[in-house]
Order: structure tokens, then sequence, then C-alpha cells
């Protein structure tokens, strides 16, 4: 090679490297410059790094927006900037890919700006959504009926935020396929169309379980002030809290009944079978259930004001009869210090009788038949014990009168005799009103024979040893008349 052939070698080559640096030099400041030049529009504007802040519900630290986008274009830039200087040295390996590269990258750009498009559109509406959710929610004062916790954060802007990312699910399956992401749409698609399916329905049931809701509370207020208007709460302690009252407990049940189909109803909206069908066999037997307990109810109430008003009748009845002087006269009390009367015991006897022959026909109302068994055999086990008890009294009035009749001959063995008798009547009596109660009746009858043989054996022995010289005199005169 002679040196004119290297001479116009070294010029050539020269020149593409002069030129290359020159667009080097040009590109670099021409890309630091406009990416400086739009992250100086963007610092002027503070609102944009809050809305991309609130966009990506940052908080605690702040994303600065404007140096991530002054890099990006600086980067981008440079990139174009360095494939025109490999294109000056005629670097064409080089260049090839990078040509490729840049293609994409321009042939995506209008996708990326549809894509921001869709996006900012949805996060406007996104933010109108949540602002008149939070305004509705407020206006019905949702907040102060669901009694949020101290300290949570409050239900409604939990709705909100619900509300608002759903307007971004809504449209996530456009921004993907507006950035051509084919495979991530499908599935956010089919996701996206069961949602919708479902919405309707699940719109369809919070409106109902709303409006139940709100009826079922209105529905407890007037049966609570219906049942405090007819003096029900008397029927417990009057000094109790006001939601321990039986008004209130009773319109709380109430709410309860009515707010359980509501809930069964909203849900078979949604399709969910598997929960509401044993919730609705629940309700049916429950649903049931209710009239047999308000009857039950009903039978315990009256019982219990015409118990209350027989027992009052009772006691006055037997305080003017004179029943405490009279049982005091037959020796059976002693009045004095006694802290509740005959008369008192015998009225709370009649009301508790009432009430317990009440709850029997409740219990049977109730399909409780054990319950019903049971009570049963403890009225007639109380009924015996009564009757014996009476039988007793009767035996101690009895054997009282009889030893005061034989005292009152006034003979030598008036007050043994009296003492016989008495006792006698009274183990009687008190053999007859134990077998009465049913207890142990074998060990009665014994002891009862034993006690009557005892007595026959005393008085005979007695009788022979008193008429011991009645007896010799007889005999003695017998033999004489036999030897006359």
């Amino acid at each position: 090679m002679d040196s004119f052939a290297i001479s116009q070698f070294i010029s050539l080559y020269l020149t593409k490297i002069i030129g290359a640096i020159a667009i080097l030099v040009i590109g670099l400041l021409l890309a630091k410059y406009i990416a400086s030049g739009i992250g100086k529009l963007i610092e002027k504007n503070p609102k944009i790094n809050g809305w991309v802040n609130k966009f990506f519900g940052e908080t605690e630290r702040e994303i600065k927006f404007g140096r991530i986008v002054v890099k990006t274009i600086y980067y981008i830039l440079m990139i174009f900037v360095i494939t025109a200087v490999f294109e000056a040295l005629g670097f064409t390996i080089l260049t090839e890919p990078l040509n490729k590269f840049l293609g994409n990258i321009s042939s995506f750009i209008p996708q990326i700006i549809g894509a921001v498009m869709l996006l900012a559109v949805a996060w406007i509406l996104a933010r109108i959504v949540k602002f008149f959710v939070i305004k509705g929610l407020m206006l019905v004062k949702f907040d102060e009926k669901m009694a949020v916790e101290e300290g949570r954060a409050p239900l409604s802007q939990a709705i909100a935020e619900i509300a608002y990312w759903f307007v971004f699910l809504i449209f996530l399956p456009g921004i993907l396929s507006a950035l051509s992401l084919g495979g991530i749409l499908q599935p956010v698609q089919n996701m996206l169309n069961k949602i919708l399916s479902v919405l309707p329905n699940l719109i369809g049931a919070g409106l109902v379980i709303a409006i139940g809701w709100f009826i079922a509370g209105k529905i407890r207020e007037a049966a609570a002030q219906i049942l405090r208007s007819v003096g029900i709460d008397r029927i417990g302690k009057e000094e109790v809290e006001e939601k321990n009252r039986l008004s209130e407990i009773i319109a709380n049940i109430v709410y309860v009944l009515i707010l359980i189909p509501v809930l069964v109803a909203g849900l078979d909206m949604i399709g969910l079978s598997a929960v509401t069908r044993p919730a609705t066999n629940m309700l049916d037997r429950v649903l049931g259930f209710i009239p047999n307990l308000f009857s039950a109810f009903v039978i315990i109430y009256v019982a219990y004001f015409i118990g209350r008003l027989l027992g009052d009748l009772v006691s006055r009845v037997l305080g003017k009869m004179g029943i405490e002087k009279l049982l005091a006269d037959m020796g059976l009390i002693t009045p004095e210090g006694a802290k509740t009367t005959i008369s008192v015991m015998a009225g709370n006897f009649v009301k508790i009788a009432i009430v317990f022959f009440a709850a029997l026909e409740a219990a049977n109302i109730l399909g409780l038949d054990m319950l019903a068994g049971l009570v049963d055999q403890f009225i007639v086990l109380v009924g015996h014990i009564i009757l014996g008890l009476v039988i007793i009294g009767v035996g101690l009035y009895i054997a009282q009168l009889v030893a005061a009749v034989i005292s009152s001959k006034k003979s030598a063995s008036s007050d043994m005799l009296s003492t016989i008798a008495r006792i006698s009547i009274i183990v009687l009596a008190i053999a007859m009103g134990l077998r009465q109660m049913g207890i142990a009746n074998e060990i009665i009858n014994m002891a009862f024979g034993f006690t009557i043989g005892a007595v026959a054996v005393a008085a005979a022995i007695a009788f022979g040893i008193g008429g011991k010289e009645m007896a010799a005199k007889a005999l003695a005169k017998l033999e004489k008349k036999s030897e006359e």
C-alpha cells in the first residue's frame, strides 16, 4: 500500500471519528438539556408528584417522580446518540441490534401512551367513585351505625378503597391489551368476567341485607317501646341496666329472628347454596318452634298473674279466718316471733303450685317430654308430702285432744293412760303420714307393728303386776268355796 492510499484511509477514518465525536458531544448535550428541561417542568408543578404518590399509596416516603422521568428520558436519548455514533463509525455489527431495539421501542411508545391514557382515565374515575362512596356513607351515618371501635379506620374508608381499586380492575384488561400483554390479559379477563357476572347478584344481596337490617332495627325499637309500655319490665328486677331489661332482650330476639332470613336471602342471591341450605333448615326449625315457644311463654305468664292473684286471695281469706290462732290453739304452731305467717305461706304455695302446673303444660307444648315427666313426678311427690303432713298434723291434734280428755278424769292412772294414748296416736299418725309420702313403707310397717306390740306387752305387764293382790284374793275365795 503506497503513501497516498494510507493518507486516504487515515483521512477517511479520521473524518468518521471526528464526526462520531461531534455527534456524541452534541447528542450528550441535547439529551442532558432535554431531560433537564422536562425535569424542571415537572418540578414547577408539585401536583404531579402528589398525584403519583397518591396513586401508588405512598405516604411515609415520597416518590421523586421528576428524577425518575429525567433519568429515563436521558438514557433513552443516549441510546439514540450511541447508535448514531456507531453508525457514523460504520460499526454495522453494533448498529443493527441497536436499530432493531430502537425500532421496537419506537413501535411500543404509542402502546405505552395509550396505556398511560387509560391509566389516567381509570385514576380520575376511581377518585370520583371513592369521593361519592365516602360522601354517601357519611350522609347515611354509616360509621356511627356500625359502631366502629376507636383507633380503627372507619369502615366507610375501607369500602371506598375497595371501590377505588375495583375501578382500576375494570380498566386493567384494556391497559394490558394496549400493551399487547396477551399472556397476562387472558387470566385477568376471565377473573374480571367472573366478578362482573357475580356483581349484580352481589349488589342485590347487599341492598336486600341493608334494607332488611334497617327494617329489623326499626321493628326492634318499636317492639321494645311496646313491651315497655305494657309493663313487661316489672316481671324482673326493677333496677337493672337498660340493655338487660326484659323488653330489650325480647326486642333483640325479634331483631335476630328478622335478620336471619334476610341474611339467608342475601346469601342465596349470591348463590352460596352450601351456606344457605343448612341455614334455611335451621330457620325452618326455629320458625316452627316460635309459635310453641310463644304459647308456652303466654301460659307461664298468665299462670304467674293468676297464681299471684289467687295466692294473695288465699292469704287474705286465711288471715281473716284466723288460721294462725286456730293452729296455735291446736298446739301445732307457736306464732310468737314467726317471720312468715301460715296464711302467707299458703298463698305462696298456691302461686308456686299454679306456676308448676303451667310449666308442666308448657313443657308438653314445647315437646320436652323428659322435662314434663320430671315436673309431673315432682308435682305428685309434693302432693303426697303435703297430704302426709296434713295427716300428721291432724294426728297430733287428735292425740292432744284424746290426752286432754283422759287427763280430765282425775284418776290415779289417768296421766299414764293419757301419755300412752297420745304417744300411740302420734306414732300411728306419723306412720300413716310417712306411708302416704311413700318413704320406706316396709320399715314403717315393721316399726309400727313393733311399737303397737311393745305398748300391748307393756300394758299387759303393767296390768299383771298391778293386779297381783286382787288376783290372789279372787283365787283364795274360789279355793274357800271349793272346800265348803
